[in-house]
Formats: C-alpha cells, structure tokens, sequence
C-alpha cells in the first residue's frame, strides 16, 4: 500500500493543482475500498459519477444506482432502471426531474416496449415534439395530439392538421394546426366550409391589416350571419369597409363610442386619398344618421356644413354635376337652418317660434332637408304642454293626413299623445309603453292603426 503520510500529501497536492480527479484514482485504483471511501468523503460529483460508471461495468447495478443517484446523473440512473426492466421506478424518477436526455431516453425505451401513452408523455417532458405526435398519429391518440402538435415545428403542425382533416373529426384541431403553422388561408376555409364558429374567433381575434381585404369582409359577413356584430365591425373596419361597418352600428343602435371611431376612421381614410366627393357623400350621411336616429339638426347642420365644404373643394370630372350637388347642400342647410333658428327662438319667443314652423311646413321641398313629422312633432309636444288640447290634436290629425304611413310615436312621445286622447274624449284602448324612436316595427305594435286621429 501507499504510506499513509506520502499519500495524503500528495493527494493534497493533486486537490490544490485541480487534477485529483485523475490523479488520485490512478494512485489508489489497486486500493478499492480506500479509494471508494475518499469518492465518497469528495462528494465530487464527477468522481461519484466515475465511480458509478466504474461498478456499473463490473455489473455492480445496486451500488451503481446509489452512486449515479450521490452525482445527480439522472440520465444514467434512468438508464439502468430501463436496462434492469423496472420501468416503474423509472417513471417515478423521470416525472419528478427537468433532465430532457434522461425523459428521451426514458420515452425511447417505452416506445420499444409499446407503451405508448407512457412514451408520448416523455417524449413531451424532453421536447421531442414530433415523436410525440409520430407516435399519437399511429396510434389514434387523437386528443392527445393536439397537445404537442402545438409546440412542434411548423411542418409537423400542418402534417398533424391533415391527418385532423383526413380522419374527418375535430376540425376544430385541424384549423388551430393550420393557423398557428401560418397557413391561415387554409385555417379559414375549413372555418366556413364547416362552421367552425369558435375556431372562427379564434383566427379572427389574431388578424390584422395585413390579411386580404376580402379575406377579412368574408370573415365579417361570418359574423354578421351569426349575429355577432361587434366582430363583424371590427374585420370590417380592418377591411377599411367603413360604410358598411357604419350601418352596422346604426343599425344596432352603437350611437356612441364604436360609432364615433368608425367616423373618425372614415374620415382620415377619406382624406389621405383626396376623395372629397366620397367624403362629402359621408358627411352627408351622417347628417341623415343624426336627423334620422337622433333627430339632432344642429349636428346635422354641421355635418352638412362639411359635406358642402368638401364638394366645392372636390375636382369633378362632370362640373354641372357637382354645381347641381352644391345647389342641392345650400338648399338643404338653407332648410335646416331654419328649424334650428325656430327651435331656438322658442326659448325666447314661443308665438314666433310657432309662426315660423308653420311656414317652414309651407316649403316645398321640405323633407329633402327636414323632416316635416319632426316640425309636427315639437310644436304638438308644445301645445299639449300648454294644455291646448286642441290644437295639439288639429296638428296630430294634420301630421296623419301628410304622412299617412308614419307612426305617430316615431315624433311624438307616447305619454303625450296618451294626454290628448284622453282630453279630447277618444275611448280607445290606452297605448302601449313609450316606444323607442327608430323602430318603427316596433312601435306599430304598441300604436294600434284605428287610434282615432
């Protein structure tokens, strides 16, 4: 043996110049037990590790175990379990640790074994994604599938789709595949062709301007179809089909927010390209959209304001046109104006206020501009405030006789037209609750024809 003295001092040396884990079982290889007491007393890990390596060659697998356990060589220790069969205490091990090599190595031997859950599992804790899904695939482990499909390579991901698509099932999988592999063309088809509505969302929620403009108006029309409106809205306006998106939202009564943004981006859209007779045309409208849902004229007013502005700026191809368009604005403004003045006046002037409807009622061409039930309306509103019943219903049964297939409750409020039935002795059943201006398929419902007037 090594005298005790030399030996220590030089495995002193061997420790302080770094090379002990060489030097050292070199110069105790002949003394077995000595050299595995100073392995352990080391808690080197790399010399646990060789010592491990070193019984597992004599076939030593017990100790083996112990000393690959010591250096937190999980890869070995795996392999030996799988070596010795006990694929139990293996998988114990192996769900308890991050060691990718030791779940790969783990998730091969179990595929030999055919045990293929147990092999997709592992083969997902090492990451090895495409053994996953090769193995699931041939053994129809379908709603396994997805789960790693998701983390593969794009490639796989479209190769995992089709087999989705071939067996005829789970298109909802089959689109999500297609989609996250980039190949949203495809994700969308199978979105329509089978009423993936879910999947549908989930696509949509992700596009952006990027995407076809008819790709994104199909997807809204989608929605439309399924009466989900704000979606169809937003792809809408993505699809810089702001009109549409727009009559959407008045249609659904969105008066504020989305309806505000919508015109915000028309407007910009419109004017980065120059087209001020389309962007007249737009001001036009929402002058309508402000008479004919909010019956505000002064928004109107100033809406129509713009819509002239820009169609005497705009350059027209066909010049008598456009002064025939501009004709047209002034005359309608012209209108607007003077209800807005009579609407004022009656803060101060009620009487004047009241002569200057009538005669606005007298213009020809009135409701190019004004809507002659609106005029009606305020002053009939008026009278039955000041309890002249009778002249609140010689209006109403003039407003019928001009406009015999308007609602009444579409100018007038309900309660109002309930007081002067009651005053002027009409026995008909009482009316329904106030309806909501606008909707006029309602309202007929709560308005019965015969009411009298």
């Amino acid at each position: 043996g090594i005298n005790a003295e030399y030996g220590g001092a030089a495995i002193n040396g061997y420790e302080k110049s770094e090379t002990h884990r060489f030097e050292v079982p070199r110069m105790l290889f002949e003394n077995v037990q000595e050299l595995e007491a100073y392995v352990i007393k080391s808690k080197d890990k790399k010399l646990l590790g060789w010592w491990a390596h070193y019984l597992e060659s004599n076939g030593e697998m017990d100790s083996a175990l112990q000393f690959y356990q010591a250096a937190e060589d999980i890869m070995s220790f795996e392999r030996i379990w799988c070596y010795c069969g006990r694929f139990d205490e293996a998988i114990s091990i192996a769900s308890n640790t991050s060691d990718r090599a030791a779940c790969y190595h783990l998730a091969r031997q179990l595929e030999n074994q055919e045990r293929f859950t147990e092999a997709v599992q592992f083969y997902g804790k090492a990451q090895a994604y495409t053994n996953a899904t090769r193995i699931c695939r041939a053994n129809q482990l379908d709603s396994e599938l997805i789960s790693y499909a998701m983390y593969s390579t794009e490639d796989d991901m479209v190769i995992c789709a089709r087999y989705y698509e071939e067996t005829g099932a789970n298109w909802d999988k089959a689109i999500m595949l297609y989609h996250k592999s980039g190949q949203v063309g495809k994700a969308l088809e199978l979105a329509f062709e089978h009423q993936q509505f879910t999947a549908l969302q989930h696509i949509t929620s992700n596009l952006d301007d990027s995407v076809e403009p008819e790709t994104l108006h199909t997807c809204a029309q989608f929605f439309l179809e399924h009466q989900q409106y704000s979606k169809a809205v937003d792809l809408l306006l993505l699809a810089k089909k702001y009109l549409e998106a727009l009559d959407i939202c008045i249609d659904k009564q969105w008066y504020q927010r989305r309806v505000r943004e919508i015109m915000k981006n028309i407007i910009t859209f419109y004017t980065k390209g120059r087209a001020l007779e389309s962007l007249s045309g737009f001001y036009d409208a929402c002058a309508q959209v402000e008479i004919d849902e909010y019956q505000n004229y002064e928004k109107a007013l100033g809406a129509l304001s713009e819509a002239l502005k820009c169609m005497n700026k705009a350059k027209m191809q066909d010049v008598s046109t456009q002064e025939a368009k501009i004709n047209f604005l002034k005359r309608r403004i012209a209108l607007l104006k003077k209800f807005v003045q009579a609407r004022r006046t009656y803060e101060e002037d009620v009487e004047e206020a009241m002569k200057q409807c009538l005669l606005l009622l007298e213009e020809p061409d009135l409701d190019t501009g004004v809507r002659s039930g609106d005029i009606y309306g305020f002053m009939i509103e008026h009278y039955a405030s000041t309890a002249d019943f009778q002249k609140a219903y010689h209006l109403v049964t003039e407003l019928k006789q001009r406009l015999p297939n308007a609602s009444l409750a579409y100018y007038v409020n309900n309660t109002v037209l309930e007081q002067i039935k009651r005053s002027v002795g009409l026995d008909e059943p009482a009316l329904g609750p106030a309806a909501t201006p606008g909707i006029e398929e309602e309202i007929e419902e709560d308005i019965p024809e015969d009411f009298g007037f």
